[in-house]
This record gives structure tokens, C-alpha cells and sequence, in this order.
């Protein structure tokens, strides 16, 4: 079965929740419509592709690599291209030691503290991620203990959220739509799913917890039938959904 595209979805999206006519679908007036709900579409895939560690977020590419300088221990990650972040299962592994399990990732807090106060140096064995630059907005790596040399990490590569183009826009290119990535059935009954339960959050339909509730059991079945994936630590919390059931 061949995935649909972003501009199927945006389409059944405006027959199915917005009563727009097939026939009307490319006229001008649609238009505002079809751009807000390739908005949530965006918004959606980028939250399903986050959501865990799923095996299609991984490239082929060999990993990126960084420096870590010595008596210093951290280093920006701006220089990576198409870094999504660091789940549990793609953490970064010192270069020296392919076979060795790879750093283990301990929150800001607890590097906060091995940096100001235990200050310890050696070979590095965990890693968080914990600040941003002000102007550049980089992230910057961590590891402890302080390497005494300088330090090459290997950097698992992820690819970023899917691009999303609708070709029913008459303003987007023609080409570069990426809504594939997901496998099927996921896109119909995840991301189609989450894509309607924000349209019917837009209008405040009394519709939202029925929605709701089926978007989620679909999202469970997703985790299920695609393990090993593995919660990300910093997941992101669905629009109009809190992790507890109420609705935002």
C-alpha cells in the first residue's frame, strides 16, 4: 500500500471536517483553510516523529562526529546538520571505544553539580545536554568526567521531522513532500487522527473527547506494534492533550 501524501491528508481533512466540496477543493477560497490545516499537519507529523525512538527516524549515513577539548567537557552541537536530538537508544559513544556501552544521559542538574562541585576528570562516561548559546540559540554536550585529552564522540545520526508540501497549494513546490517516512497504517490512523483532533480543537466541537480518546488509543496500538522504540526523554505533549487524559 503506498503511503499517502501530505496533500491526501489535507484533502480528506477539508471533505471530511470542513465540508468543503471535491470539486471545490483548489478553488481560491479554500485556500485559508487548506494552509492551516497543512499548519497542524506539520505540527502533527513533527510530535508523531518525536513521540519515540521509531527505527524510521534513523539514517543510513555514517555517524557525525565532535571534539570534546580537553580539561573542558563540553562542546556545541551547532556544527551537526539534520541532528534531531538524543533519545535514549542514540546517545553519543567515545570514538575510542566502539564495543563499550555508548555515554549515559543523567539530567542538567545532576551535570550541574559534577561540573561545579565534584569537578572529577578522566574518561567520560555520561553526558547531558545543558544550555543554549543566546545568540546562536546552539545547544552545547556535556560529558563527565572532564576528559584529561581531547575527546572524540561519535554522533548517531537522526533524521529530522518529515517535510511536509501540500501539492494542493498552488504556492508550494511540486516535489519534496516526505509524509512517506511514516509507514502506513500509521499515517491514516495516528496522523490523520491527531491532524483532525486539532481542527476539532480549533472550532471547540463537543466532538474533541471522543477524538481525543480515539487518537490516543491509536497512538498506544503505534507504540505496541513498533517496538523496540523507546519513549524519548523530552517528549512533546499533543496539542489540545495532556499526558493525564484532560484536554488543554
Amino acid at each position: 500500500m503506498a503511503t499517502p501524501t501530505s496533500q491526501d491528508q489535507i484533502d480528506h481533512a477539508l471533505m471530511d471536517e470542513e465540508g468543503v466540496l471535491e470539486e471545490d477543493l483548489a478553488i481560491p477560497g479554500v485556500l485559508p483553510l487548506r494552509r492551516r490545516c497543512a499548519r497542524h499537519l506539520r505540527r502533527e507529523v513533527a510530535f508523531v516523529w518525536v513521540y519515540r525512538d521509531w527505527t524510521w527516524r534513523q539514517t543510513a549515513r555514517p555517524n557525525a562526529t565532535l571534539t570534546v577539548p580537553a580539561g573542558v567537557g563540553y562542546v556545541s552541537l551547532g556544527t551537526l546538520t539534520d541532528f534531531l536530538g538524543f533519545g535514549r537508544s542514540m546517545s553519543p559513544q567515545l570514538a575510542s571505544q566502539p564495543n563499550f556501552p555508548p555515554l549515559a544521559w543523567v539530567p542538567a542538574a545532576t551535570m550541574n553539580y559534577l561540573f561545579d562541585v565534584e569537578q572529577r576528570q578522566g574518561t567520560p562516561n555520561r553526558f547531558s545536554i545543558l544550555s543554549q548559546d543566546p545568540l546562536t540559540g546552539d545547544q552545547y554536550l556535556y560529558i563527565y568526567p572532564i576528559p584529561t585529552a581531547d575527546t572524540l564522540l561519535t554522533i548517531p545520526s537522526e533524521r529530522l521531522p518529515p517535510a511536509i508540501v501540500d501539492y494542493g497549494d498552488p504556492a508550494a513546490p511540486g516535489t519534496g513532500d516526505e509524509l512517506f517516512l511514516i509507514p502506513e497504517p500509521w499515517v491514516t490512523v495516528v496522523v490523520y487522527e491527531g491532524l483532525v483532533l486539532r481542527l476539532l480543537k480549533d472550532k471547540g466541537s463537543a466532538d474533541v473527547a471522543e477524538q481525543r480518546n480515539q487518537y490516543i488509543l491509536q497512538l498506544k496500538n503505534m507504540v505496541v506494534e513498533n517496538r523496540p522504540g523507546r519513549m524519548a526523554p523530552h517528549r512533546i505533549v499533543p496539542y489540545g492533550v495532556s499526558m493525564s487524559g484532560r484536554i488543554r
